[in-house]
């Protein structure tokens, strides 16, 4: 499907992603659509061990997903609401989107990849291939990745690494992931 898919919260980065979204939408010609997802793990968990109170746990989560749906339908966009994992909802759903679309809070770009997150999980996953079409439409003249470095056999440098090794026409520069942070 070709879509932007916006991962979104009700926090202080919902409105300049909706806007980012709204202005790529135009630009890129395709459409976009806000992603937000309802961390229901632990909720399900509990219901798992406390089986009396399965039905107001799921009461309540639909009740938290009906307000959400609510809430994100004013961007004037179509709205998915999930459940689940955020990372791991996100990055299924970013497989099925030609572009994926993170907002960050009050933090300088590198910082917000580097500390960890929804951004930190879907770079390493690898499997949106944003970075290379969004760097080659940009005109840039070379590319800066991060990799895991963790080493096995078959994945050296992580598959994104060396997915973009084979497939770039841009140099890269590959920066491993520091022990600490």
């Amino acid at each position: 499907m070709a879509r932007l898919l916006a991962a979104v919260d009700l926090g202080e980065t919902l409105e300049p992603v909706v806007a980012t979204a709204h202005y790529l939408q135009g630009g890129l010609g395709m459409p976009a659509e806000p992603l937000h997802v309802v961390p229901s793990a632990y909720f399900e968990a509990l219901a798992r061990r406390f089986p009396e109170i399965a039905q107001d746990l799921e009461e309540a989560l639909s009740l938290a997903e009906a307000r959400v749906r609510k809430a994100l339908e004013a961007t004037g966009l179509p709205v998915q609401v999930l459940r689940g994992f955020p990372a791991q909802v996100v990055a299924g759903e970013g497989l099925k989107s030609r572009l994926v679309l993170l907002g960050q809070r009050g933090t300088g770009t590198l910082e917000a990849l580097a500390r960890g997150g929804l951004a930190r999980y879907l770079l390493h996953r690898g499997e949106v291939p944003v970075l290379l079409r969004l760097a080659q439409d940009r005109g840039a003249d070379l590319l800066v990745l991060g990799s895991k470095a963790r080493s096995t056999w078959r994945h050296r440098l992580g598959r994104m690494v060396e997915v973009l090794v084979q497939e770039s026409p841009l140099p890269l520069l590959v920066v491993p992931e520091a022990a600490v942070w």
